[in-house]
């Protein structure tokens, strides 16, 4: 069994060898403090260096190790780095301004949590982190430090033992999120224009299929790998006869999701639909 209990992962038959030539597993992986991602069966690395605090690193370690498993798709390790980086700022704050550098857990309150949010509010006045980054790093220290808990670390011989209750973010702390028209959400409106007016140069240069995935993107706002992997069937009707979108949202594990779309939209999936049966007259 692993170290850390029921989250044991078995390596995968290409998993990457140790350096004493044996396949590299979830209890070989799991202490170090830079993971191969391919030992787990996802690419990239995850580096948990940037926390400097032993307690909060090993912390986080656990906490990724046990939320690893419930997590699809191709993007598992960009995510959990997000996490990991925004758990590094709450060290490089620690680190920053307390004369033992955070080091004892059980040193920490409330007024450390302030301290944190008052540096993340002087990074975006100064223009170092945007206030997107803002908001979702306050919101993963807050997911992670909660779920830390719930997985007993502050129990005694756990890392987080003797971490005072009120080092956490409440919902109040939280900054008010941008609203979806700031450009980390979205192309500004000229860029989108031009793309538009570009459509057809791109079917000339590329093909057909591409214009029309890249018009559906413009449409409905999805992910790529959405529009990419949308089956065959992708179209239902509502009650009143308007037309839905079935599509797989891999990012959050939840397929057959349904999205309302315009007629000109669904008009471009049922030709797209029609040339896909010209080339595949098989396909149902």
């Amino acid at each position: 069994m692993s170290a850390l209990g029921s989250t044991a992962v078995v390596a995968p038959a290409s998993a990457p060898l140790t350096s004493h030539g044996v396949p590299a597993s979830f209890d070989t992986e799991q202490v170090k403090d830079i993971w191969n991602m391919a030992v787990f069966g996802h690419d990239g690395r995850l580096t948990f260096t940037g926390i400097t605090q032993p307690w909060l690193r090993e912390s986080t370690k656990r906490w990724a190790a046990e939320d690893l498993p419930v997590r699809r798709g191709k993007t598992v390790t960009g995510a959990l780095r997000a996490y990991v980086n925004a758990l590094a700022k709450l060290s490089e704050s620690l680190r920053a301004h307390r004369s033992d550098h955070g080091l004892q857990p059980q040193a920490l309150g409330r007024r450390d949590v302030e301290t944190f949010l008052h540096r993340l509010g002087y990074l975006e006045q100064n223009g170092e982190i945007s206030a997107h980054q803002r908001h979702h790093t306050c919101r993963m220290v807050r997911h992670t430090l909660r779920q830390m808990r719930a997985l007993g670390l502050t129990r005694a011989g756990g890392p987080l033992a003797g971490l005072p209750e009120d080092f956490a973010l409440r919902e109040r702390d939280l900054p008010p999120e941008p609203e979806r028209e700031e450009p980390w959400r979205a192309l500004p409106t000229e860029i989108l224009r031009q793309l538009c007016n570009a459509l057809p140069v791109l079917e000339e240069r590329g093909s057909r299929f591409v214009r029309v995935a890249v018009e559906l993107l413009i449409d409905t706002g999805r992910r790529p790998v959405e529009v990419c992997q949308l089956p065959f069937n992708c179209l239902d009707r509502d009650g009143e006869g308007k037309y839905m979108l079935i599509y797989d949202d891999f990012k959050n594990d939840k397929p057959g999701r349904r999205l309302p779309i315009a007629d000109a939209t669904a008009a471009l999936i049922i030709e797209q639909q029609k040339s896909v049966q010209r080339r595949y007259p098989a396909t149902k």
